[in-house]
């Protein structure tokens, strides 16, 4: 069995590989899977072990697909529009689409397609760097290092973040 920051790890190397984001999605359909992750990732549940995140957690919700909107409007029947860090961090991203209405949402996806990453997506992958140095008590550079990506994403990530703030 895998320790739950291996597992973390795993999640957070699919995050921008979108040839494993439905596989993984479908995954995450399940709690005994979610709950560690969570428990490891998630800062109100940190510190909690998976029991605990079952409970105090509403698992039924987390582990169904988010609705989108499009055009303001809810999409009725929408399954796996998002990306899997979007689905599990869907509190950042919800603060992040609502920036993005204020600021221009056109203006925000185009500049996201260019860049590679949505603002979401760049905030997930800071967080998920610092909680993964906090867990394993190693350098940004050797966690980077096991999540396949090197310093450069990171600062591009951090980019991506100053420009929309």
């Amino acid at each position: 069995m895998l320790d739950p920051i291996e597992i973390t790890m795993e999640a957070v190397k699919t995050f921008s590989d979108p040839h494993y984001d439905n596989a993984a999605k479908n995954l995450f359909l399940y709690p005994e899977i979610l709950a560690p992750i969570l428990a490891n990732v998630v800062p109100e549940y940190q510190g909690m072990n998976a029991e605990q995140v079952k409970k105090l957690g509403d698992m039924d919700g987390m582990c169904r697909y988010i609705n989108m909107r499009k055009n303001k409007k809810l999409a009725k029947g929408v399954n796996q529009v998002m990306t899997l860090s979007q689905s599990i961090f869907s509190r950042g991203v919800q603060e992040g689409v609502e920036k993005g209405l204020a600021k221009g949402e056109i203006k925000g996806i185009a500049k996201g397609k260019a860049q590679g990453i949505t603002e979401g997506e760049a905030r997930n992958f800071i967080f998920s760097v610092k909680t993964l140095m906090k867990n394993t008590k190693k350098s940004k550079e050797e966690v980077l290092a096991m999540l396949g990506k090197t310093n450069q994403d990171y600062i591009n990530a951090l980019q991506i973040l100053s420009d929309n703030n």
